[in-house]
């Protein structure tokens, strides 16, 4: 039963409607491009934004930004629809140079879609809801990686535990950290 509420509090899923843009913090997943890309050619959002610097699994000293920026160029999105930051080293710094990036291009964000790792979600949300706006409504589009993590799987093997507790235990290191969370 314990399990099942870990289950609930990391794994988190919503319904797709639409928003002002689409977010996505920095990932070496391909599939996180792949749903944006659905997503935007299907009109959920005008625009994407792609946060995560350097990367060291990525050839060539390539941003997790411009890695996936690069698979939805390739898919026929225009470069004026996306926003990079090639900067953030975790997933705090996603959300608060994402949230810069909004205001800067004066991008009046209400609603957001986040594409994140299924089990990355509970993270983002706390980490998101930092720097936007209490009116600011978030979307979680989580996918599977390449790990094949998920909510019903993930207790059958020892990598599945491994990185939800590891999860569990950076949610309460960053709001150690980052105690305005």
């Amino acid at each position: 039963m314990r399990n099942n509420y870990l289950s609930e509090f990391i794994f988190i899923e919503h319904i797709p409607e639409p928003a002002d843009i689409i977010l996505i913090p920095g990932s070496t997943e391909i599939a996180l491009a792949k749903k944006a890309l659905e997503l935007y050619r299907k009109r959920y959002a005008d625009c994407i934004l792609i946060s995560g610097g350097y990367n060291k699994k990525l050839a060539y000293k390539q941003t997790e930004a411009g890695f996936l920026a690069e698979y939805l160029y390739e898919n026929g999105i225009s470069p004026s629809a996306i926003y990079l930051d090639h900067f953030a080293q975790n997933t705090q710094q996603n959300a608060e140079f994402s949230k810069n990036i909004c205001n800067k291009n004066n991008l009046g964000i209400k609603k957001v879609i986040i594409i994140c790792k299924n089990y990355h979600a509970k993270r983002v949300i706390l980490s998101y809801q930092k720097y936007f706006c209490n009116d600011c409504k978030f979307i979680i589009i989580p996918v599977v990686d390449s790990r094949n993590i998920s909510k019903s799987t993930w207790e059958s093997t020892d990598k599945g535990k491994a990185l939800v507790y590891s999860e569990i235990e950076k949610i309460k290191k960053y709001f150690n950290q980052y105690p305005n969370c």
